[in-house]
């Protein structure tokens, strides 16, 4: 599992988990143990965007959506401002197109900032695998059994 002194970093999918507060939302916080953590997890700002954006897009009503604004309050979020976030966008963009892969523009920034604050990525998705040792590491948490992760161990 993911070191407790280690930074995290959530991707969009799983503040959206969080935020829906069913059984795997509160699986990925045990899990992760969000609450114990030393250190607030962190977001990117673009997160924070995909999520609002999806909120909306799916009608979430007042109480959902208070839940997932309400969650962002609890999360330390990251604009893409921080340190040399655009310059590790860029190495990750070069590299992403250089080698063919299928990275959204969105992830390309959420693994540079996770790259930039040395932060362990948490996903629930596959998309940040092939950045994964050469600029982030990341944990990916399974639909099937969100208590059991596979665990992505690579140093930045």
């Amino acid at each position: 599992m993911i070191p407790r002194a280690k930074l995290i970093l959530l991707d969009t999918n799983v503040v959206i988990e969080l935020a829906r507060d069913k059984a795997s939302g509160k699986a990925i916080a045990a899990t992760l143990d969000l609450a114990g953590r030393p250190e607030r997890p962190l977001t990117s700002v673009v997160s924070l965007g995909e999520a609002l954006a999806l909120a909306e897009q799916w009608s979430w009503g007042d109480e959902k959506s208070g839940r997932l604004r309400e969650l962002f309050r609890e999360l330390v979020v990251v604009d893409l401002s921080f340190g040399k976030t655009p310059e590790r966008y860029g190495r990750i963009a070069a590299y992403s197109r250089a080698n063919g892969l299928g990275i959204g523009e969105n992830d390309r920034w959420i693994a540079a900032t996770a790259a930039e604050a040395e932060a362990h990525l948490v996903t629930t998705d596959q998309d940040f695998g092939p950045l994964d040792p050469t600029f982030i590491s990341h944990t990916l948490i399974s639909w099937a059994d969100p208590g059991q992760p596979s665990d992505k161990t690579t140093t930045l």
